[in-house]
């Protein structure tokens, strides 16, 4: 299973997350940190998207299970 199935519960949230993540680490690789909210939501192939909050709030979720299990792999 992998960590964002084993987090997030339901179906298309884990879709949303699926897609969101390689969109927020693209705009950080190149620096781009003037996006918004509406940015992502156009990303995401929406114009309009009441629940990108909660979408991203599963993504820091997901980003919190990767980091625990990232100390229980690598202890310091």
């Amino acid at each position: 299973m992998n960590i964002i199935n084993s987090v997030i519960h339901t179906k298309r949230s884990q879709e949303f997350v699926s897609q969101i993540i390689p969109i927020l680490v693209g705009w950080a690789k190149y620096g781009l940190t003037n996006k918004t909210y509406g940015d992502l939501i156009h990303a995401l192939g929406y114009t309009r998207y009441s629940g990108i909050g909660d979408q991203l709030g599963n993504v820091e979720t997901v980003l919190r299970e990767l980091r625990k299990r990232q100390v229980r792999m690598c202890p310091p």
